[in-house]
């Protein structure tokens, strides 16, 4: 048998595993994506002065800039679209650019944004749930339940208690 119930148990699985598989990248490129973070803090703080980053970098990292205020750049996040106005788009202008706003807030506020923005700079849905779906499909575990009832035919169960015949008869020591 194979149903509803199955195929809304392997999406559960590997639905999962997605998130399991983003927390692992994002743990994995939390130091990387921290110094990128610092440095676009930096960057709004002081521009490409040399000179000055050295000092305000020590500042930042006791955490005395907190309260600044710095101004930066957000992808503005489009609502849904369908494939097909994407495609229009594309071919249209030949690339599909995310609309971008400058922001103001206090550095205390902003480093949360910026470290999503360049979580997602790094981290590729396509990357995650290829990586997902193999965890899943060598990794992954359904537990069957009444499979005796799938291998034997209705003529030749005897019993009423499922545990007494056939295949989970065998494998219930076992387990």
């Amino acid at each position: 048998f194979h149903g509803r119930d199955v195929d809304q148990i392997i999406r559960d699985l590997v639905e999962v595993s997605i998130n399991v598989t983003k927390q692992k990248l994002r743990k994995k490129l939390k130091k990387q994506i921290a110094k990128t973070v610092e440095e676009k803090i930096l960057r709004s703080l002081v521009g490409q002065s040399k000179e000055d980053i050295g000092k305000w970098r020590e500042h930042l990292r006791d955490g005395q800039l907190e309260d600044m205020t710095i101004e930066f750049e957000v992808q503005v996040k489009e609502p849904e679209q369908n494939v097909e106005t994407i495609a229009q788009h594309l071919a249209k202008f030949g690339k599909y650019h995310h609309r971008v706003e400058k922001k103001k807030m206090k550095i205390s506020e902003a480093r949360p944004i910026i470290e999503e923005m360049e979580m997602d700079n790094h981290i590729k849905n396509e990357d995650i749930i290829k990586e997902a779906i193999r965890a899943v499909e060598q990794d992954g575990m359904v537990f069957i339940d009444e499979i005796d009832k799938i291998c034997t035919s209705p003529e030749n169960r005897h019993s009423g208690d499922a545990s007494s015949e056939g295949v989970q008869r065998d494998l219930l020591p076992i387990i």
